[in-house]
């Protein structure tokens, strides 16, 4: 995801009236389990909402969604050896697309947490499912309700008909991908079969 996108992300969801189920803003939080937590939450909120992606992000006031900036860096933090970004996937059941993007917006740093709707079954974190009530961090089997509804959901999902990847302009696909150089290896093997 290029700036200009990170910055119509931000911009999009600072502007949303409140926070959502699907959208968790923090200004400094960097405890490991606490992020966790919401992850799992958010990820299981974005199969309820019927979204593509939630959204962690840092470095947002949640009460009035002004920009102010985060002294926590992800991609730096350890928990004990090993890094963060690799930690947090391994607590999750099951294992999710969690893309980190980090921002700076006039002198101010935004951290983002870009995560998968729930897949195959309620997500849990170290063996607890969570979800957002009303901006609220709960346990998700306190509402029997909304785990029957993303188990409703989730059997409904296919995870082959979603995107890896959003958000890129056609010259980083062809590059990511080598569109161009396995158009030249298909274009090879057509000439090679009609020939025979």
């Amino acid at each position: 995801m290029e700036r200009d996108q990170l910055n119509n992300l931000l911009e999009s969801l600072v502007s949303l009236p409140k926070e959502t189920d699907w959208v968790e803003f923090k200004m400094n939080n960097g405890n490991p389990d606490s992020i966790g937590k919401y992850v799992s939450a958010l990820a299981n909120c974005a199969i309820l909402c019927v979204k593509e992606r939630a959204y962690f992000v840092l470095g947002v006031d949640d009460l009035d969604h002004s920009i102010v900036g985060t002294e926590v860096r992800l991609a730096t933090k350890k928990i004990g050896n090993e890094d963060f970004l690799l930690w947090l996937p391994k607590n999750l059941s099951p294992r999710l697309t969690i893309e980190h993007r980090e921002l700076d917006v006039n002198g101010l740093h935004v951290e983002f947490l870009i995560v998968s709707p729930a897949f195959r079954h309620p997500v849990r974190f170290k063996n607890c499912a969570y979800i957002r009530v009303d901006s609220n961090l709960q346990k998700l089997d306190v509402y029997p309700d909304r785990e029957s509804t993303i188990w409703q959901a989730v059997s409904r999902y296919a995870f082959e008909r979603q995107k890896c990847l959003y958000g890129l302009n056609a010259d980083v696909l062809k590059e990511s991908f080598f569109i161009d150089k396995m158009a030249s290896k298909l274009k090879q093997s057509s000439t090679s079969i009609t020939s025979m």
